[in-house]
């Protein structure tokens, strides 16, 4: 596809969408967890606030390879993501990757 002024502004446009649709999800997931965590656990802001960052920074680590599966290095990153989570649940309530994320795209080699 040529890159002509109009084609850039157009993936400019639909590049900004999708930033503010990952931003917009990413904080309702947020603000709902906190909620969820203050309620049913008590958890004071200082706890919330070390849990956020810890959340931030592995949004930040995973997010450009896990759902993208152009990227070279997406499958190790979804492996990745599931060996961290085979560490928090027990086996009988662990999903690999492609079952929780059904629309995703599988990576094809």
């Amino acid at each position: 596809m040529p890159k002509n002024d109009l084609t850039l502004r157009l993936k400019a446009h639909f590049d900004a969408g999708m930033d503010i649709g990952e931003r917009y999800g990413k904080q309702v997931a947020s603000d709902l967890f906190l909620i969820a965590l203050h309620r049913v656990y008590g958890f004071s802001y200082e706890r919330m606030e070390r849990l956020i960052v810890e959340a931030d920074m592995l949004f930040d680590h995973f997010k450009r390879y896990i759902g993208n599966p152009k990227e070279p290095e997406c499958d190790r990153y979804r492996e990745e993501l599931d060996t961290l989570l085979k560490e928090c649940l027990p086996p009988e309530r662990f999903k690999p990757f492609e079952e929780r994320y059904e629309g995703v795209k599988k990576v094809r080699y």
